[in-house]
């Protein structure tokens, strides 16, 4: 089971920019993955990381081949 850690809280400040607000996340607070998810509860922001898929959600995903890509039947 993952230990979970609670770091404090900690104040950072707000910047801005063409595409809106931004903070910085202390280096000892960072997330491993690549993308993480947001949303708004009351005056809070919870951000959490998105999940890594495992291989069979990954499959699930995709198309099927089209036939003239498929291999052929070997005897």
């Amino acid at each position: 089971m993952k230990q979970v850690v609670r770091r404090g809280p900690r104040e950072v400040e707000i910047g801005y920019d063409e595409e809106g607000q931004f903070i910085s996340v202390p280096e000892d607070m960072e997330f491993s993955g690549p993308a993480v998810t947001i949303c708004k509860v009351g005056d809070r922001l919870i951000v959490e990381p998105v999940a890594a898929k495992n291989l069979a959600e990954v499959l699930s995903g995709m198309e099927a081949l089209p036939p003239e890509d498929q291999f052929p039947d070997i005897d």
